[in-house]
């Protein structure tokens, strides 16, 4: 410890730490007074040497079932513990890479163990589950200064079973040519990994096999990560009673099913219809008309000399 200032004459009470240690964290003092007066004036400061806080602690409510498994619409509650930081660290929360909004969470507390001036902050987080938090991960992540790399996290893999669910595919099937290959497919979200079985008229197709015929082959379900499925059916030879039968996925797990109704035609995909634009040219063709409604009726009050139009 140096001296630092432009000396004593000039009131400056200064001094320079050339390498902090962790003593030196606390309330510094300074004494400053004159030979004729033995009274002196002291001032104070708190110099906090910043010290690394330990690697979050992620604490989840166990699920209805399991400790690590969830249902969808139940509620996640988690607390994230960031222990013994000087000064209290920073929380952030996130699904995958996705920052979790504010109206998710608590206001942090901050809880002080005063005899070495450490701080521990604590968080909670409270989520209803849904079937697309699936397979994601769950991550707070502590920023301080005393980090190596300036933060530190811990996450959790959430794990929320469901049975199937509907399909975003579009399920009328477009662009088969006859005497060709035809394949059939529908992806769908479900956890655990549901089975699957077709139904063509009163036939039943499992998994792995094929119908009576040995056209059509029921393919093996496919995981595609996160709890997403796809389900191909191929039919060999596309003829045009291929083409007039209804093709019925019925997918199943312990948790429920779901059945899928698919048709195939030969016909191409008609093109999308872009409804918020269709929705802007009605609202300007009613436009339209009303001011044409309205030019009429004024015309034929001044031309008969009604309303407005029927004095001077």
């Amino acid at each position: 410890v140096s001296y630092e200032g432009l000396g004593l004459a000039a009131g400056h009470c200064g001094f320079t730490i050339g390498r902090v240690q962790e003593k030196n964290n606390g309330i510094i003092k300074c004494s400053l007074g004159i030979h004729s007066d033995a009274t002196e004036s002291v001032g104070t400061m708190t110099l906090v040497v910043a010290k690394a806080p330990r690697v979050p602690e992620l604490q989840i409510r166990p699920g209805s079932d399991s400790p690590r498994m969830y249902k969808v619409d139940e509620r996640l509650d988690a607390s994230c513990v960031v222990r013994d930081g000087r000064p209290a660290a920073n929380i952030s929360w996130f699904l995958d890479d996705d920052p979790i909004s504010d109206i998710s969470l608590s206001m942090p507390t901050i809880k002080g163990f005063a005899k070495e001036d450490l701080l521990t902050k604590i968080q909670n987080f409270s989520k209803t589950l849904r079937a697309s938090d699936n397979g994601r991960y769950l991550r707070c992540v502590a920023y301080h200064p005393a980090y190596p790399t300036g933060s530190e996290e811990t996450k959790v893999l959430l794990d929320i079973t469901f049975p199937p669910q509907e399909s975003t595919d579009q399920l009328d099937k477009f662009g088969y040519q006859i005497g060709k290959e035809g394949l059939i497919n529908v992806t769908f979200m479900a956890n655990p990994k549901p089975q699957i079985q077709w139904q063509i008229g009163a036939e039943i197709i499992k998994e792995g096999e094929s119908d009576s015929s040995g056209r059509i082959i029921a393919e093996s379900v496919q995981s595609l990560g996160r709890g997403q499925y796809l389900a191909n059916m191929r039919i060999a030879g596309i003829n045009k009673r291929d083409t007039e039968k209804e093709y019925i996925l019925t997918a199943y797990n312990n948790q429920g099913s779901e059945t899928y109704k698919i048709r195939i035609s030969t016909s191409p995909e008609p093109e999308g219809v872009d409804w918020a634009e269709t929705g802007t040219i009605v609202g300007a063709v009613v436009a339209v008309l009303i001011i044409i409604l309205l030019v009429s009726i004024l015309i034929f009050a001044k031309t008969t000399g009604r309303w407005c139009f029927s004095g001077k």
